[in-house]
């Protein structure tokens, strides 16, 4: 409703009364304390819901948002993302500018989305010897990191291993592998004090006894050999 009120007053829809004299321009609106109005984005169509208007000393001072809603404005680290025990990552809200509405929460490059399977690298404490690998999510946790490859191994300082040789004994004769820094530094064997681990043209400065004939037994104490005995 425009123009001006006639000195006999009006009443406009809702009970509400205009003085007489009082002016509503061609762009404005008359507004109760309590009313609902729909709330729309910046381009006018996209609805976010309803609003309720408060008004006092005959000028409108707010607009109520319902209960569970809230607005989003884009700012840096202005919501928080809470992973599944509870630790907060400060994230930032983007908003479509033409429509007011949310478009996605923005993780800061020192965090991170991982999903169920994610091809991530593995790598050394120094960053070296990175091999490919896949994530393995539960409980909105990274549970572990497969290595893709069945030829790729990550190995623990201590950890031991069988020898490769028809003489040897699993009970007594393993390796034990020694870890430094992310990496593999050198492996220890462990035999039985009767076995002996020896190179080709290995050269003995031990006394040969006896009389060569067909046969030559050696002897070994403490993982080395003392004697050869040729018969």
């Amino acid at each position: 409703m425009t123009g001006v009120i006639s000195a006999n007053g009006l009443s406009g829809p809702g009970g509400v009364s205009f003085v007489p004299g009082t002016v509503v321009p061609a762009n404005g609106a008359v507004v109760t304390d309590g009313q609902s109005k729909n709330l729309t984005g910046p381009d006018g169509t996209v609805q976010f819901g309803t609003v309720t208007l408060s008004v006092s000393g005959g000028s409108m001072q707010s607009a109520k948002l319902p209960t569970n809603s809230t607005v989003i404005t884009t700012q840096a680290g202005g919501v928080n993302v809470q992973d599944a025990d509870g630790t907060n990552v400060g994230c930032t809200p983007v908003i479509v500018s033409q429509t007011g509405q949310l478009s996605y929460v923005s993780v800061p490059g020192t965090a991170a989305l991982v999903t169920n399977g994610l091809s991530v690298k593995v790598a050394n404490n120094g960053g070296g010897g990175a091999l490919d690998g896949n994530a393995s999510i539960t409980g909105g946790f990274i549970n572990w990191i497969a290595l893709a490859a069945q030829t790729d191994t990550l190995i623990s300082n201590g950890f031991t291993t069988t020898l490769n040789s028809f003489v040897v004994s699993a009970s007594t004769d393993f390796a034990t592998v020694n870890v430094a820094s992310g990496g593999l530094q050198s492996v220890t064997v462990s035999l039985a004090p009767t076995k002996a681990v020896v190179t080709n043209a290995q050269q003995l400065t031990i006394p040969v006894t006896g009389t060569y004939t067909t046969t030559a037994t050696l002897t070994v104490a403490g993982g080395a050999v003392t004697a050869i005995v040729l018969s």
